[in-house]
């Protein structure tokens, strides 16, 4: 049910839904952290890497229409 007040707003009224995740959804939690898993992590990242070569296109428009 939509309860329209004077002011103009609507408040939507309606039974909760529950929200159940299935099991194995989303990113999977990290373990326990050793000294080695730190370091191999941080060794892994992408962010952390310099870029191989600078891109030429990069940060220019390029219309591929023409």
């Amino acid at each position: 049910m939509n309860l329209i007040r004077p002011n103009g707003m609507i408040e939507r009224l309606s039974l909760p839904r529950l929200q159940i995740e299935p099991e194995g959804y989303g990113r999977a939690q990290p373990g326990p952290a050793t000294p080695e898993t730190l370091r191999l992590a941080a060794r892994q990242e992408r962010r952390r890497q310099p870029r191989r070569k600078a891109d030429p296109l990069r940060g220019r428009l390029v219309d591929l229409t023409a």
